[in-house]
Protein backbone atom coordinates (compact mmCIF):
# COMPACT_ATOMS: atom_id res chain seq x y z
CA UNK A 1 0.00 0.00 0.00
CA UNK A 2 0.86 3.53 -0.84
CA UNK A 3 -0.06 6.71 0.85
CA UNK A 4 -0.01 10.12 -0.50
CA UNK A 5 -1.82 13.05 0.61
CA UNK A 6 -4.43 15.74 -1.15
CA UNK A 7 -6.22 18.81 -0.41
CA UNK A 8 -9.39 19.58 0.76
CA UNK A 9 -11.83 21.67 2.11
CA UNK A 10 -14.50 21.25 5.17
CA UNK A 11 -17.19 23.67 4.91
CA UNK A 12 -20.49 24.34 7.06
CA UNK A 13 -23.50 24.67 4.09
CA UNK A 14 -26.68 26.86 5.09
CA UNK A 15 -28.79 23.72 5.45
CA UNK A 16 -26.22 22.77 8.66
CA UNK A 17 -25.06 20.14 7.28
CA UNK A 18 -21.02 19.78 6.06
CA UNK A 19 -19.73 19.17 2.82
CA UNK A 20 -15.65 18.05 2.11
CA UNK A 21 -14.86 19.74 -1.26
CA UNK A 22 -11.66 20.27 -3.26
CA UNK A 23 -10.39 23.09 -5.39
CA UNK A 24 -8.17 19.67 -7.04
CA UNK A 25 -10.99 17.41 -7.50
CA UNK A 26 -13.93 19.59 -7.99
CA UNK A 27 -15.86 16.02 -9.04
CA UNK A 28 -15.40 14.50 -6.06
CA UNK A 29 -17.47 15.60 -2.45
CA UNK A 30 -18.10 14.28 1.00
CA UNK A 31 -21.26 15.15 3.00
CA UNK A 32 -22.42 14.40 6.17
CA UNK A 33 -24.16 15.90 9.69
CA UNK A 34 -20.92 16.65 11.04
CA UNK A 35 -17.60 17.06 9.35
CA UNK A 36 -16.10 14.06 10.61
CA UNK A 37 -18.42 11.85 8.46
CA UNK A 38 -18.21 14.25 5.53
CA UNK A 39 -14.72 14.17 5.86
CA UNK A 40 -14.35 10.19 5.87
CA UNK A 41 -17.25 10.15 2.64
CA UNK A 42 -14.99 12.26 0.77
CA UNK A 43 -11.67 10.04 1.72
CA UNK A 44 -13.71 6.82 0.05
CA UNK A 45 -15.02 9.21 -2.70
CA UNK A 46 -11.65 10.59 -3.59
CA UNK A 47 -10.00 7.47 -3.43
CA UNK A 48 -12.26 5.39 -5.64
CA UNK A 49 -12.07 8.96 -8.48
CA UNK A 50 -8.12 8.69 -8.06
CA UNK A 51 -7.61 4.97 -8.92
CA UNK A 52 -9.98 5.75 -11.66
CA UNK A 53 -8.04 8.51 -12.98
CA UNK A 54 -4.77 6.56 -13.16
CA UNK A 55 -6.39 3.37 -14.73
CA UNK A 56 -7.19 5.88 -17.48
CA UNK A 57 -4.01 7.30 -17.86
CA UNK A 58 -4.42 10.54 -16.02
CA UNK A 59 -1.97 12.13 -13.31
CA UNK A 60 -3.89 13.12 -10.45
CA UNK A 61 -3.11 16.16 -7.80
CA UNK A 62 -1.60 14.13 -5.42
CA UNK A 63 1.71 14.98 -2.78
CA UNK A 64 3.98 12.01 -1.86
CA UNK A 65 4.84 13.07 1.41
CA UNK A 66 3.10 14.71 4.65
CA UNK A 67 6.65 17.27 4.05
CA UNK A 68 5.56 18.19 0.33
CA UNK A 69 1.89 19.09 1.32
CA UNK A 70 2.65 20.85 4.50
CA UNK A 71 4.99 23.06 2.61
CA UNK A 72 2.37 24.02 0.35
CA UNK A 73 -0.69 24.02 3.30
CA UNK A 74 -0.24 28.45 3.41
CA UNK A 75 -1.16 28.80 -0.34
CA UNK A 76 -3.60 26.55 -0.89
CA UNK A 77 -5.39 27.48 2.62
CA UNK A 78 -5.57 30.91 1.22
CA UNK A 79 -7.43 30.07 -2.27
CA UNK A 80 -11.06 30.84 -1.82
CA UNK A 81 -13.75 28.07 -2.77
CA UNK A 82 -16.64 29.44 -4.12
CA UNK A 83 -19.69 27.73 -2.65
CA UNK A 84 -23.50 29.04 -3.27
CA UNK A 85 -24.59 26.66 -0.58
CA UNK A 86 -22.30 27.73 1.91
CA UNK A 87 -24.00 29.22 5.53
CA UNK A 88 -22.78 32.82 5.22
CA UNK A 89 -20.18 34.15 7.68
CA UNK A 90 -18.73 30.78 8.14
CA UNK A 91 -14.90 29.68 7.53
CA UNK A 92 -13.52 26.87 5.52
CA UNK A 93 -11.01 24.40 7.99
CA UNK A 94 -8.02 23.05 5.08
CA UNK A 95 -7.85 18.94 5.42
CA UNK A 96 -4.86 17.09 4.42
CA UNK A 97 -6.84 13.95 2.74
CA UNK A 98 -4.63 10.39 3.10
CA UNK A 99 -4.87 8.61 -0.19
CA UNK A 100 -3.98 4.83 0.08
CA UNK A 101 -2.92 3.34 -3.16
CA UNK A 102 -2.54 -0.53 -3.86
CA UNK A 103 0.23 -2.01 -5.12
CA UNK A 104 -0.63 -2.00 -8.73
CA UNK A 105 -2.26 1.36 -8.78
CA UNK A 106 1.11 3.22 -6.92
CA UNK A 107 2.85 1.36 -9.94
CA UNK A 108 0.69 2.80 -12.46
CA UNK A 109 1.16 5.98 -10.85
CA UNK A 110 4.99 6.14 -10.85
CA UNK A 111 5.03 5.11 -14.78
CA UNK A 112 2.13 7.94 -15.10
CA UNK A 113 4.98 10.15 -12.93
CA UNK A 114 8.48 9.34 -14.94
CA UNK A 115 8.96 11.26 -17.20
CA UNK A 116 9.44 9.32 -20.60
CA UNK A 117 13.53 8.78 -22.21
CA UNK A 118 12.88 10.05 -24.91
CA UNK A 119 11.78 13.24 -23.60
CA UNK A 120 13.77 14.14 -21.00
CA UNK A 121 17.70 15.49 -21.83
CA UNK A 122 20.53 13.38 -19.93
CA UNK A 123 21.57 16.38 -18.08
CA UNK A 124 18.54 17.50 -16.90
CA UNK A 125 17.18 17.18 -13.29
CA UNK A 126 14.21 15.27 -14.56
CA UNK A 127 16.25 12.62 -15.49
CA UNK A 128 16.43 11.54 -12.18
CA UNK A 129 12.58 9.99 -11.93
CA UNK A 130 11.65 12.51 -9.97
CA UNK A 131 8.85 14.79 -10.64
CA UNK A 132 6.98 17.39 -8.61
CA UNK A 133 4.69 16.90 -5.72
CA UNK A 134 1.69 18.22 -7.78
CA UNK A 135 2.12 15.87 -10.44
CA UNK A 136 2.19 12.39 -8.41
CA UNK A 137 4.45 10.59 -6.25
CA UNK A 138 8.52 10.16 -7.14
CA UNK A 139 9.35 6.84 -8.76
CA UNK A 140 12.64 6.33 -6.56
CA UNK A 141 10.91 7.18 -3.50
CA UNK A 142 8.82 4.75 -0.81
CA UNK A 143 6.30 6.79 1.26
CA UNK A 144 7.48 6.66 4.68
CA UNK A 145 5.05 4.98 7.34
CA UNK A 146 5.90 7.35 9.98
CA UNK A 147 4.84 10.46 7.76
CA UNK A 148 0.78 7.96 7.93
CA UNK A 149 -1.02 10.90 9.97
CA UNK A 150 -4.54 10.66 9.39
CA UNK A 151 -5.08 14.07 8.52
CA UNK A 152 -3.52 17.54 9.26
CA UNK A 153 -6.00 20.78 9.49
CA UNK A 154 -5.57 24.74 9.42
CA UNK A 155 -8.26 27.01 9.92
CA UNK A 156 -8.78 28.87 6.84
CA UNK A 157 -10.91 32.37 6.11
CA UNK A 158 -12.32 32.19 3.05
CA UNK A 159 -12.87 35.73 1.76
CA UNK A 160 -16.32 37.64 1.58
Amino acid sequence: MMLCFAFANLLQLADESFAVRSLDYPEVEGRGSDGWSAREQFRQALGEYVHREIDQGRLPVLFDSVDDIKGKLPGYSKKYLDAPDRRPKSSDVTLIIPVELAPDTANALQRLSSPSPETVAPTSSAASGLTTPKQGVPANEAPNPSQSNNSAIASADNGP
